[in-house]
């Protein structure tokens, strides 16, 4: 593929005005490259050597860092250290320092995870009660935006699915994406003379619907928010409303009539709504039945909109229109979305190198109260051998092995480097900082 041919297959255009305008299709490569001051830095080992110590963590029940994890992700640089890394985050994610992984940490290593394999990050993100993998709308919008370009519709549909359980929605860069997405695979899936796909998966459907109505009342557009609300109504009609909010649990309401709640929107408003839309309303209501009350009540509700004119043809009021309007406005988005991370990227850099400081200054106390252990333990087992053969008692001239498990673990002769409790840098760090201590309850 040549580069005018890669550079213009990113763009499309859309009529505005009587004019053709230039839309962008995706996000540019400045916003794919936020967070690579994070990402990047010197590091003085590699993996295995990091692994290692993790790994010897564990066999002696020594407490592993937050930063001990992040130094671990920073030195990922093949698709098999990728593949290991699950491991260690869920083990650390089970351990007393697991609710302190850094935000930092979470975007080096979804960008490891672009990088080498996104599926490791789609596991991940499915799982993120288990791995501790949380990022946040910046971070989402650009796993969305690589799926795009990979023209993979699937697995930006499941991006959009883990932002809606997150509720991560609420970004207008990621308005335009998860819109152009929808738009895409309901292009797609949609057979010829349908109106809706036909989904085989309830819990994908109710996923999709709840992204067209959080993003539609986002937006405050109607068309796209009734959509969402007429395909909610169908899965509780057919599958309860525990369907829609507990089965498997979603950011939803658990108050039943959705689609009466979208017909008394409809009835009490003058906005105008697309044809679209109305054909997805008429759609799931006629799944209840030719003879049901709410087919009856949608068909007067359609009527009067139309009576009214209210129901228009335009296109950029369907869903596809409203996604490329949203993309005409995208660079500007984009550079608020750049300009807020610049600001948080400081602070976390700012925030990163106190801690390092900090765990700088407690292993060198540890390594003093070794010193001064050490010290006199030996000079207790001196005395007691000089004793022993003073006074001649020989079966005592052995040492008795000393219980490790009742001592400090920094003490123990086996100690690995690294190895502290996160909450005793936080204290640092508030003492520092200044900050207002607030309790952390671990569970």
């Amino acid at each position: 593929m040549s580069f005018f041919t890669k550079l213009y297959s990113n763009i499309h255009f859309v009529p505005r005005c009587g004019r053709i305008t230039q839309v962008r299709k995706y996000l540019s490569d400045r916003y794919g490259a936020i967070g690579e001051t994070i990402s990047k830095r010197e590091q003085n080992t590699d993996m295995p050597v990091v692994c290692l110590s993790l790994d010897r963590c564990h066999e002696k029940n020594f407490p592993i860092s937050s930063l001990m994890i992040d130094r671990m992700v920073a030195t990922i640089d093949s698709a098999e250290h990728l593949h290991g890394s699950q491991y260690y985050l869920h083990k650390f994610r089970y351990s007393e320092n697991g609710y302190f992984l850094r935000p930092w940490t979470v975007y080096t290593y979804v960008d490891k995870c672009l990088k080498y394999d996104t599926q490791i990050l789609m596991e991940c993100l499915k799982n993120k009660q288990h791995y501790g993998i949380f990022p946040d709308q910046i971070c989402f919008n650009k796993v969305l935006d690589h799926f795009m370009k990979k023209n993979d519709l699937k697995g930006g549909v499941e991006v959009l699915a883990e932002m809606f359980l997150l509720e991560m929605l609420d970004n207008k860069t990621c308005h335009a994406l998860s819109l152009k997405v929808l738009s895409q695979y309901w292009e797609a899936n949609v057979a010829q003379g349908n109106v809706v796909p036909d989904f085989t998966d309830v819990v994908e459907k109710r996923n999709i619907a709840g992204v067209l109505y959080c993003v539609g009342g986002f937006l405050s557009n109607p068309s796209i928010m009734v959509m969402g609300q007429s395909l909610l109504g169908q899965i509780e009609a057919e599958h309860g409303i525990r369907a829609i909010y507990q089965e498997p649990w979603g950011p939803l309401s658990w108050e039943p009539g959705y689609l009466d709640r979208a017909l008394s929107h409809l009835e009490t408003s003058n906005s105008v709504i697309s044809e679209e839309c109305a054909n997805i309303l008429l759609h799931c209501a006629e799944q209840q039945g030719s003879d049901s009350d709410t087919l009856v009540r949608v068909k007067e509700v359609s009527n009067n909109l139309r009576e009214r004119s209210l129901v228009s043809s335009d296109e950029t009021l369907t869903l596809n229109g409203a996604a490329n309007k949203l993309l005409s406005c995208l660079e500007v988005n984009e550079g608020h979305d750049m300009d807020s991370f610049k600001q948080t990227a400081d602070e976390w850099i700012k925030e990163r190198d106190i801690l390092i400081e900090i765990e700088s200054q407690i292993l060198k106390e540890y390594s003093n109260e070794r010193e001064r252990v050490f010290q006199e333990m030996e000079i207790d087992d001196k005395a007691h051998l000089m004793a022993v053969e003073r006074l001649g008692f020989w079966d005592l001239a052995k040492s008795e092995e000393v219980d490790v498990s009742d001592q400090i673990f920094y003490l123990r002769k086996d100690y690995v480097e690294g190895a502290m409790y996160d909450l005793d840098i936080l204290e640092r760090y508030r003492e520092i900082c200044g900050s207002t201590k607030e309790p952390v309850i671990l569970i």
